[in-house]
């Protein structure tokens, strides 16, 4: 198989949640949580945020993830 076919049947296993995420990761941390962020918009609106933080040094990836469903699932 070529690598394209491989990393597209591991993100469609992932999707499906045939693997976790962590099993790739190098390692694991604990998390800081804050809820209710607010992030101001050129509107004057405001949007309420989570957010998951590291508890370690470095740079990190980031996930964001938009919904208009509220944001109770911090799945």
């Amino acid at each position: 198989m070529t690598n394209k076919v491989v990393r597209l049947i591991v993100l469609l296993s992932v999707l499906c949640g045939v693997f976790s995420p962590s099993l790739f990761a190098a390692e694991q941390y604990e998390v800081e949580v804050r809820t209710d962020v607010r992030i101001p918009m050129s509107d004057s609106v405001e949007l309420s945020a989570n957010l998951f933080l590291p508890k370690a040094k470095g740079p990190f990836p980031v996930i964001l993830m938009r919904t208009p469903y509220g944001k109770g699932n911090e799945r």
